[in-house]
């Protein structure tokens, strides 16, 4: 399987004030989102310029080529022993039905994840990106790899 999912911690976003937008408290993510966003068009990757809310986080649409792809990025708060990460992952934008058949996670291009690499792996705001496989994180494998 593909590393889809990346995390990294960072102390440059938000992740103490609540905003009066955010649907739930503590929805950090959305400076993180325009910062992506910015780093993203700065290579000459055409994402955003819009960004939206989940329940758990932010999340934006990019292109490579003309396949179009969704980063999701929330924090995940720490446990007072270790500080607090940053969490995304890679969806690919498809419709309604197959969204609902579970579509959005499968044929992801390694060009998708990779361009999402370069643009956070040389930022002195990104410490430790790490790649993982999204089924083997869910399962309580966070260790990952430096690359995805």
């Amino acid at each position: 399987m593909m590393r889809t999912l990346l995390t990294f911690r960072s102390r440059a976003f938000n992740t103490t004030e609540d905003r009066e937008h955010f649907i739930n408290p503590g929805n950090y993510g959305e400076d993180l989102a325009r910062w992506i966003v910015d780093r993203l068009a700065q290579r000459g990757i055409r994402a955003g310029p819009e960004i939206g809310q989940e329940d758990h986080g932010w999340y934006f649409r990019y292109w490579v080529g003309d396949r179009p792809y969704t980063l999701v990025v929330g924090y995940r708060p720490g446990d007072g022993e270790s500080e607090g990460d940053w969490v995304g992952w890679v969806e690919r934008d498809v419709g309604f039905i197959a969204s609902l058949l579970g579509r959005r996670t499968k044929g992801i291009e390694g060009d998708a994840v990779r361009v999402l690499h370069d643009a956070l792996s040389d930022a002195p705001e990104v410490v430790d990106l790490r790649w993982h496989e999204p089924r083997a994180f869910r399962a309580g494998e966070e260790e990952g790899s430096p690359t995805p």
